[in-house]
């Protein structure tokens, strides 16, 4: 998707109400930090969508059972 590599015969259409992102396929990590520090750091703020989307969802979801 970041055009960074060119082997790729496929096709992707981005869905307008989808934020689209890129993550490096080499990435850098700083050797102090855990694995879970750093794929929370890289994460940034969409963590924090995802787990608002989840909850929005359990919570409309929750009435239904």
């Amino acid at each position: 998707m970041a055009r960074i590599d060119s082997i790729n015969e496929g096709e992707a259409r981005q869905q307008t109400e989808i934020k689209k992102g890129s993550l490096s396929q080499e990435p850098k990590f700083d050797a102090k930090q855990t694995v879970r520090e750093a794929i929370e750091q890289a994460l940034g703020d969409a963590k924090k969508h995802w787990l608002a989307t989840a909850c929005h969802y359990l919570r409309q979801n929750s009435d239904n059972h």
